[in-house]
């Protein structure tokens, strides 16, 4: 378990259709898993993308917030990529206790149709029962991928503490619209074409975005550039 302290898709439909034009940054191949890492030499950092937002205390934090290197992820929970690094980065902030992970959306709804449900069913696991809740209900999320819906979103909310009732009032509000929203567009302004898609970024605004499902040596190497 993680523990650490009609009209909405169509909006995200047309974000996610116009960031498919965004021109990326120079991408080198490297690992399984569709995965890149932008690089100019040799995994030389480059100045955080100016789009990227400060991280608040609002964020989706797993790990020390006070941790000097930040991993950005913006990620979707129906893609088969983004299920295969989430476990990579816990394991990457649990052995480096200078990195720490936020989560950020980016449902690709038009090939996900899952997607958008799956992201607000999150936020009103987080908005009910706290950071710690968010984390291990996102991780139940990936274990289940072929399963997402209504009954499992409702099931794995009751495990982590969050009653059905007001579960459904805030499913059935849709009011995390508006952060899924700011999420999508952030991933795309940053260069983000696909999911997942991640920043790597230290406390002097040096940054090194990548994106698929890097294999643990690859994010390691990416780390220890920005240390």
């Amino acid at each position: 378990m993680f523990t650490q302290k009609g009209n909405s898709t169509a909006i995200a439909v047309s974000i996610v259709a116009s960031g498919v034009l965004i021109a990326g940054a120079l991408f080198i191949a490297l690992g399984s898993g569709g995965g890149r890492v932008a690089a100019g030499n040799n995994l030389e950092p480059r100045t955080a993308p100016r789009a990227l937002r400060d991280i608040t205390e609002s964020d989706h934090i797993f790990g020390n917030p006070d941790a000097a290197i930040t991993i950005v992820e913006f990620s979707d929970f129906e893609c088969p990529f983004c299920s295969r690094l989430h476990p990579t980065l816990k394991q990457i902030v649990e052995g480096n206790d200078d990195v720490k992970w936020v989560y950020r959306h980016f449902p690709l709804v038009s090939f996900h149709t899952r997607a958008y449900a799956a992201a607000h069913a999150s936020e009103c696991v987080a908005e009910l029962a706290g950071n710690d809740a968010f984390w291990d209900f996102s991780t139940s999320l990936f274990d289940n991928q072929s399963s997402l819906g209504t009954e499992l979103y409702e099931r794995l909310a009751g495990e982590v503490g969050v009653s059905v009732t007001d579960f459904r009032t805030c499913t059935d509000s849709n009011r995390h619209e508006d952060r899924i929203q700011a999420d999508l567009r952030e991933s795309q302004q940053t260069g983000g074409q696909g999911t997942p898609y991640s920043i790597a970024i230290n406390s002097d605004g040096q940054a090194l975005p990548f994106s698929g499902a890097l294999p643990f040596e690859t994010i390691q190497q990416i780390v220890e550039a920005l240390r």
